[in-house]
């Protein structure tokens, strides 16, 4: 059986990757909407071991990164994370124990220009429909991972 990534089924996994916050989104198994999903808070080095972790259980398919359309040190961490992360994943699925290991998941790469802007405007528009009780209680945490849902939901429109 070969590995076919053009297919359009499983679920996708956004990552907004940030050096104290991760925003994460996924997608449905079409490959047609994004969801919010959650925000990683921690260093670096434990938000890589977490997203392994739920990559590994969750078993996505495809994996992708928002990345700065501008060159600069930022963009070539958030590379280097993602190389990482996928052999990483590479070695956990060439030494599984299974007769039929899953293919390690793809690795991509997408624009992630003004998803966090817009991602606090979206915000912003439903705190101001909520009374002052509920904007307060409201959590503004999820701004990550709104971001991860906006650059994902774009990665789909356009593949």
């Amino acid at each position: 059986m070969t590995e076919n990534h053009n297919q359009k089924s499983g679920k996708i996994l956004g990552i907004d990757l940030g050096t104290k916050k991760t925003g994460l989104a996924y997608s449905d198994e079409s490959q047609t909407l994004a969801f919010t999903w959650t925000v990683i808070e921690d260093d670096l080095e434990k938000q890589f071991n977490t997203l392994s972790n739920l990559i590994l259980k969750k078993g996505f398919q495809h994996i992708v990164f928002g990345l700065p359309s501008q060159e600069g040190e930022w963009k070539s961490k958030i590379q280097a994370f993602a190389l990482r992360l996928k052999s990483a994943l590479n070695e956990h699925f060439t030494t599984s124990t299974s007769n039929h290991p899953p293919t390690s998941p793809l690795i991509s790469f997408f624009d992630e220009d003004f998803s966090t802007f817009e991602a606090g405007q979206n915000l912003s528009e439903i705190k101001s429909t909520l009374g002052k009780k509920k904007r307060q209680k409201m959590d503004t945490s999820k701004d990550d991972a709104e971001a991860a849902r906006i650059m994902l939901q774009r990665f789909l429109d356009q593949n």
